[in-house]
């Protein structure tokens, strides 16, 4: 998925138990479900600990194309935000994965 280079994530908001919604500066809008990431068994067990809700709400977002957790301990660039869809790394590329990490829901302002 090619992301075009002006596209930076505008505001990231903590919606319920593990979902962000993460608005983009082109009016994208994707609402993120981290929990089938989180407690799938083949995960590092470092990311399980953001299984607990107190945690996972304490992410930043850092020069406003990645959000992390803790010091790096989980983190995400803007490209796997951007899809809504955990298979797609840094480079905008889809790489195998389980499908149940595809878990976003796009939404697209109209223009």
């Amino acid at each position: 998925m090619k992301i075009p280079d002006t596209v930076r994530l505008k505001k990231a908001t903590y919606l319920t138990d593990y979902v962000i919604r993460f608005v983009f500066t082109d009016g994208r809008t994707v609402d993120l479900d981290f929990h089938p990431l989180l407690n799938d068994e083949g995960q590092n067990p470092m990311t399980r600990q953001f299984l607990d809700v107190t945690r996972f709400k304490a992410f930043k977002v850092v020069n406003r194309r990645d959000i992390i957790w803790g010091d790096h301990e989980m983190a995400f660039p803007l490209a796997t935000l951007y899809a809504g869809d955990f298979r797609v790394h840094w480079d905008g590329k889809k790489y195998p994965g389980p499908a149940k990490w595809k878990s976003g829901s796009v939404a697209t302002a109209a223009r």
